[in-house]
């Protein structure tokens, strides 16, 4: 097999499989109806059983198609230095670039519509483990039912072997299981306490909520009989709510209404921010040997954390003085200005009264940073905050609030919007829906021609020899 540098990413079809290259290797796919991927590495040159990434939204190739269609617009409207880059070729990059894009698109789609509609629409909104979602749902009669029933305890199946017992063939046992109740099911997933009660729970985890990580902490969680009857009164079980309840420290200070805010807040399904905060606090009652009591809301919290902060400012404590703010993550404007201290921060949420304040910490850590706004007339706080789409870390407006915590008009919510997008690179909906722009992938040389390596084309030729 050719060394790692001898390939060039690209994507084909052959007769029903999917093969795809990358610098290091090469996987096949086979979709529907007996789900199988292969693989091999340029340290493995041998064929071998994995399970691929696949993605039946498709967001990371259409996202990279959009940037691909911008730079050739800008191409064609003479904007673009990209054509220096092909002096003297019938092809300049950003056609190039466009062509491969739409290619790979286009061979996904025909690619994944071998998998019945139903199937697909099930499994897309899942940010992860696609395909053994699929496995399951090929191989297990029943599958599809559970999956619309109850999505988190579709996925522990699919993956047994994270939470089952070891079994030499764990798709097996799931079918014998899917006749079964669900709670022995859980049963058998090692939950400490199934019961219809814990199977409810697990119904109200959305399928975009779903992930090993998160479903182990909620294991773990419902063990404790109190944690059950405080889930079961919640409309939908997040992150954040996960990262409260998980936590023995945190649970005793969050009261019922703290926990339904948190599962209704978006910004709680990526972040566990009301949980760090929860942290913040605690830490500086133990500091004081005082108890912080239980809160009732997230704006009762922020005030807590604000007046510990003020009490610190006053006393010169050494956590206050300790604080230091980073740089700024997005550049401001004249209209949008980063509060870069903590006597800035503690100010602002003097003057307008709300809980800014009480960020403090979050902001330190990285986890949030603070601008003073004023736009058309209006004055108001923004706190954004960083999220991951893609592997890439990116900035996204978290709330905005005008004096006492009023709500701003929706112009203040356009402008702060645009100005993450344009200072990032980014696409965000005035919903706070982030769409990246993935960069152009600049894997081929400027004095080289955009052609498929010759080495790779060997390898699809030989591809008929492989035992499956």
């Amino acid at each position: 097999m050719p060394g790692s540098t001898g390939f060039r990413p690209g994507v084909q079809r052959k007769d029903d499989k999917l093969v795809l290259w990358t610098r290091g290797g090469v996987t096949v796919i086979r979709i529907w109806d007996q789900p199988a991927g292969w693989v091999k590495t340029a340290d493995r040159p041998y064929w071998r059983h994995c399970r691929p990434e696949i993605d039946f939204a498709m967001h990371a190739l259409v996202q990279k198609e959009r940037r691909a269609a911008a730079e050739f617009r800008k191409f064609e409207a003479g904007n673009s230095d990209h054509a220096r880059l092909w002096p003297g070729h019938a092809t300049p990059w950003p056609v190039y670039n466009l062509q491969r894009a739409q290619r790979a698109v286009h061979l996904h789609r025909e690619f994944y519509g071998l998998v019945p509609e139903p199937v697909r629409r099930a499994i897309a909104p899942f940010r992860s483990r696609q395909f053994s979602l699929l496995s399951f749902c090929a191989r297990c009669p029943g599958g599809m039912d559970l999956l619309h029933s109850t999505p988190a305890l579709a996925l522990m199946l699919a993956n047994a072997w994270v939470f089952a017992p070891k079994v030499c063939q764990p798709l097996r046992s799931v079918r014998a299981l899917l006749r079964k109740r669900q709670r022995c099911q859980m049963e058998w997933l090692r939950f400490a306490a199934p019961s219809e009660a814990a199977v409810r729970i697990l119904r109200k985890v959305p399928a975009p909520q779903c992930s090993m990580p998160l479903l182990l902490y909620l294991r773990t969680a419902m063990a404790d009989p109190g944690t059950i009857r405080l889930l079961s009164h919640l409309e939908r079980v997040n992150r954040g709510v996960v990262r409260i309840v998980s936590d023995p420290n945190l649970l005793p200070m969050a009261g019922p209404a703290l926990l339904e805010e948190v599962s209704r807040m978006k910004s709680e399904d990526d972040t566990s921010n009301t949980a760090y905060a929860l942290k913040d606090l605690l830490e500086r009652h133990r500091a004081g040997n005082t108890r912080p009591g239980i809160l009732q809301s997230t704006h009762q919290l922020h005030q807590r954390l604000g007046r510990v902060f003020r009490d610190e400012a006053r006393t010169g404590g050494e956590d206050f003085e300790e604080l230091v703010f980073p740089p700024p993550p997005v550049e401001g404007t004249s209209e949008i200005t980063p509060l870069c201290s903590l006597d800035e921060l503690q100010e602002e949420g003097d003057r307008q009264q709300h809980c800014i304040g009480g960020y403090g910490s979050q902001i330190a850590r990285e986890m949030a940073f603070a601008y003073r706004v004023t736009h058309a007339g209006e004055r108001s706080t923004a706190l954004i905050r960083p999220v991951w789409r893609q592997g890439r870390k990116v900035w996204v407006l978290d709330d905005c609030k005008g004096r006492k915590n009023a709500s701003v008009t929706d112009g203040t919510m356009k402008l702060l919007n645009a100005w993450l997008a344009a200072r990032q690179g980014i696409e965000v909906d005035d919903t706070g829906d982030v769409e990246l722009f993935f960069e152009m992938d600049d894997d081929i040389p400027e004095h080289e021609e955009p052609e498929i390596n010759c080495d790779v084309q060997m390898m699809f030729e030989e591809f008929d020899d492989v035992p499956f």
